[in-house]
């Protein structure tokens, strides 16, 4: 279900959202925070923790970890960029014993330290952790006499700002797959499901989404199952207010099933545009099933 103004925010409650976004109950698991509006990487595919994570991403605060080791690892199997945590705790006495660090494939032999620390206080027994982090992240690890009493952990992976907004493309296959369908929610990858945005061939043809400037750190694109490669050295282009900016430019050999594409800098950006250059033989085109984009 959707709610809020033109039904632009889907509802991830348990239980079901009422008309203004009010949660009836917990979170559905893999998202936290206002109106359950956050993606959190601590549940997010191919975690691989050094402990049982069941109770600390179980949308229960009553379940704790009941062990004496004092170092918790989050690792994923890619990098992500990090902005904050939310830790929730059963003795808030503990709370400032609590320490945060990183690792990163790009300085695998030294761990990244939390800088400029911001400590938010949202209850007694709920702390967000906020870092400056100047490098791709491949694990979290949490340390200090503070971790056995942790009950809840939330590494915020963003809220997608694309989902329903206004986007456009430089031309319409004769069949209507409308730009619209790339930020519909649906990420199906099968073009006959009617859920891809497609354009006609062209000599540069674009896909463009506008929303409210955000501080961007994640685009995940996408792509179609079959004719893969037409998406593949796809440039992308997020442009803000004033003079930011932000491009990257593929360089894969083929052309994958999903693009995810991160900015350490968290560039402000209000309006994204997807250019595909690639001419497999039958033209160019840019056809994406879903863009997201996570600030």
């Amino acid at each position: 279900t959707w709610f809020g103004p033109n039904d632009t925010y889907r509802c991830h409650c348990d239980n079901g959202c009422e008309k203004d976004g009010s949660q009836n109950g917990v979170c559905q698991k893999g998202w936290f925070g206002f109106k359950c509006q956050y993606q959190d990487l601590a549940t997010i595919d191919n975690v691989r923790p050094n402990q049982d994570l069941d109770k600390l991403t179980d949308r229960n605060d009553s379940t704790c970890l009941d062990q004496q080791n004092q170092l918790l690892i989050i690792q994923w199997n890619r990098t992500f960029v990090f902005t904050w945590l939310r830790i929730v705790v059963n003795d808030a006495t503990l709370l400032s014993y609590i320490d945060v660090e990183f690792t990163s494939p790009s300085q695998p032999s030294q761990n990244l330290t939390c800088d400029n620390k911001r400590l938010y206080l949202v209850n007694q027994q709920t702390l967000d952790i906020k870092c400056d982090v100047t490098k791709e992240i491949q694990s979290v690890l949490i340390s200090g006499a503070g971790v056995q009493s942790i009950c809840s952990l939330y590494i915020n992976g963003g809220r997608n700002v694309a989902l329903r907004q206004e986007t456009w493309q430089s031309s319409a296959f004769p069949i209507p797959w409308t730009s619209s369908l790339a930020v519909d929610g649906n990420i199906d990858l099968d073009l006959e499901h009617n859920s891809c945005s497609h354009t006609n061939n062209e000599t540069s043809p674009t896909w463009s989404v506008r929303f409210n400037a955000q501080e961007i750190t994640r685009y995940v694109l996408y792509n179609r199952n079959e004719n893969r490669d037409r998406l593949k050295n796809f440039i992308l282009e997020g442009r803000g207010p004033g003079s930011t900016s932000f491009s990257y430019h593929d360089t894969s050999d083929t052309g994958e099933p999903i693009y995810t594409v991160l900015d350490i800098s968290k560039t402000i950006v209000s309006n994204v545009t997807i250019i595909a250059t690639f001419d497999d033989g039958a033209g160019k085109y840019v056809t994406l099933c879903e863009v997201e984009i996570y600030g």
